[in-house]
């Protein structure tokens, strides 16, 4: 149920009690692989980028931490090399309270489509986060 209030001083929507009956992609999904790959080549801008716009990604569960409403997605794999086995980057996914439910039902290798927003790239860990993230499908 959508609620607006309106006042001469400000305008503003507030939302209560609210809850998301059906969800649609933001954007043209993108594979998780592809997604990574950009930040495995240039961190900088594929934040740059990413950040600020919806991100509708497509990928393998990898791992989900149903506690914290998180799932994790499989990403480019990088070769390894004489010196130094390859990264293997990731897409963490983290879903709204919403969402939990939802969440605890993935399973590792379920192929989903979700959409959220870039939170941060973490080169040390080759890792990228999203978060408010919505479960497309399954």
């Amino acid at each position: 149920m959508l609620f607006l209030r309106w006042t001469p001083a400000a305008t503003y929507t507030h939302l209560s009690d609210c809850s998301v009956e059906s969800a649609t992609v933001a954007g043209e999904p993108v594979r998780a692989l592809v997604f990574t790959r950009e930040f495995a080549q240039n961190g900088d801008a594929a934040e740059k980028k990413y950040k600020d716009w919806p991100v509708t990604l497509t990928g393998k569960v990898q791992s989900v931490d149903a506690a914290k409403g998180q799932a994790v997605l499989a990403g480019y794999k990088e070769r390894d090399t004489k010196t130094r086995p390859g990264a293997s980057y990731t897409v963490t996914v983290s879903f709204g309270r919403d969402w939990n439910d939802v969440a605890a039902k993935l399973k590792p290798g379920d192929e989903v489509v979700v959409s959220g927003d870039l939170l941060t790239f973490s080169p040390r860990e080759a890792e990228v986060y999203l978060a408010d993230c919505w479960l497309i499908r399954k």
